[in-house]
């Protein structure tokens, strides 16, 4: 069976979930904006890495704004109070005139494989035990031109920060998937990874005053590499998922505490009225197009 880290994390959080997007196929008509922006900026940052690891000139901006306005043409969205079309465009605008800027300091570029193309939005699939499969798509795998060493780097648009003092880097799940498939598929011919970590772009309303903050690119933050033991753990939770994928066991979350992940979820109406409004079935993958 092949499995990945966001279906890996989807049937953590909730078994239902998994069963309704991944088995039954199904999915909202309506995108949130944040995943809208983050592909659109997603896609510009993609571009912009593979164009500077190549020496090769790259107009951020443009690459964002058609990214944003096909997925606003193709797809409803769902805004957020104080967000509209202009805001979000007005932030990405700003998020393409900082991202180079910090990239240049960070003394990164990305890693090139045997046949020179530099290794970015670079899908993988991995053994692991027992004849399963892991499938990730890695944001970027970056060489340190201070240091000759290689990473895993994972890019994140999100509304808020993670804080100096958060151990959430140290024991991200994805972060530490990615270490291992990086590993397997890189290391015969740039070794093993040295470190892993996070570049975030942090979408806020633009600043209105001075003192306003707005949208803003981070550094790159990295963690130690993992150890043997967190990548033994690791594999141990992906074969635990895939039995329970296996055999269907697919419970409802158990929630203790008011703001829970049924708040958040495109099927809370289906899920507990039955009511299938704004939820559509994706095409078989088995069936032509």
């Amino acid at each position: 069976m092949r499995v990945s880290c966001t279906k890996a994390q989807t049937i953590s959080t909730c078994g239902r979930l998994y069963q309704l997007r991944y088995e039954d196929r199904l999915e909202s008509l309506m995108k949130s904006l944040a995943l809208v922006i983050g592909r659109a900026i997603d896609t510009a940052c993609s571009g912009y890495l593979l164009s500077h690891a190549l020496g090769a000139p790259f107009d951020m901006k443009s690459v964002f704004d058609e990214s944003l306005d096909t997925l606003l043409f193709k797809q409803q969205v769902r805004f957020p109070a104080n967000w509209d079309a202009d805001t979000a465009r007005a932030v990405g605008h700003i998020m393409c005139d900082r991202f180079p800027e910090e990239w240049e300091k960070s003394h990164l570029v990305a890693a090139v494989d045997r046949e020179g193309a530099p290794i970015v939005q670079r899908r993988l699939v991995v053994p692991l035990p027992n004849g399963h499969e892991l499938e990730v798509v890695i944001d970027v795998v970056v060489m340190d031109l201070l240091t000759g060493e290689f990473a895993v780097l994972d890019l994140k648009t999100t509304s808020q920060g993670l804080s100096p003092e958060s151990p959430f880097g140290y024991n991200a799940f994805q972060l530490t998937t990615y270490q291992y498939a990086a590993d397997l598929a890189f290391a015969a011919f740039l070794g093993s990874m040295s470190n892993v970590g996070f570049m975030e772009m942090i979408k806020r309303v633009p600043a209105k005053t001075s003192r306003g903050k707005g949208p803003t690119v981070e550094a790159p933050r990295f963690y130690p590499r993992r150890s043997p033991e967190q990548i033994n753990e690791m594999v141990r939770a992906y074969l635990a998922y895939i039995g329970d994928i296996q055999n269907r066991r697919f419970h409802r979350a158990i929630n203790n505490a008011y703001n829970n992940p049924c708040d958040m979820c495109d099927f809370s109406r289906l899920c507990v009225h039955n009511d299938r409004t704004g939820i559509t079935q994706r095409q078989s993958p088995h069936k032509a197009a």
